[in-house]
């Protein structure tokens, strides 16, 4: 009994520092570039407050092109997004298939993993060093990923069309298609920012 109640604090401390380490790990990812600057306040009371002091990102291109190039990102998403739900519903034998659910799935994640890096990508003026690097640095790696995903997915459709000649129907190979084109969708998008180059833009608080 003492010694389990003793293994168990030590389990539980165990998982709290490690919970408190990811915790200050993205503290720190977040607040990278920033440092405590003390102001004064009108009434003569001081407080500290944190300023981003490091230099910003922008990709050397016009502004026009830029807010167009995340226009054309978010719609090529969309189109992919749209085209995955309409495959991943479709009642074909195929969908049942557990080396065709495998590949699905794992997109689903991709998915996910794309919007959020979407999300610190859309900025159009300067990328602080969080953004720039969960963002602008990760779209092409997640694009690629992506592409790989529904790649797989696509493959995994014509698998089960050649395996299963008796249930392979029309919808399969459709399936297939569709979720080439979203893996298309992901690879323009790599291909676009591949060709993005960025400068670095120097801070007025320094």
């Amino acid at each position: 009994m003492g010694k389990d109640s003793f293994t168990g604090k030590i389990r539980k401390s165990f998982d709290k520092d490690r919970s408190d380490t990811f915790s200050t790990l993205n503290h720190r990812n977040y607040f990278e570039g920033y440092s405590s600057k003390i102001v004064t306040s009108k009434s003569g009371r001081q407080k500290t407050i944190l300023v981003y002091t490091e230099d910003y990102y922008q990709q050397n291109i016009p502004r026009k092109k830029r807010v167009m190039i995340r226009i054309l990102f978010c719609a090529l998403y969309l189109f992919a997004l749209a085209l995955f739900i309409f495959v991943a519903i479709q009642n074909t034998p195929s969908n049942y298939a557990y080396y065709v659910e495998i590949p699905v799935m794992v997109s689903l994640l991709a998915f996910l993993w794309m919007f959020l890096v979407l999300v610190r990508y859309m900025p159009v003026e300067k990328l602080k060093i969080f953004q720039f690097n969960k963002g602008a640095k990760r779209i092409k790696l997640v694009s690629i990923a992506s592409t790989a995903c529904l790649g797989c997915a696509m493959a995994s459709n014509l698998a089960f069309f050649f395996l299963n000649p008796q249930e392979g129907n029309l919808s399969v190979l459709l399936n297939a298609g569709l979720s080439l084109l979203a893996g298309a969708s992901f690879l323009t998008m790599y291909l676009v920012e591949a060709k993005i180059e960025y400068i670095r833009i120097p801070n007025e608080e320094n």
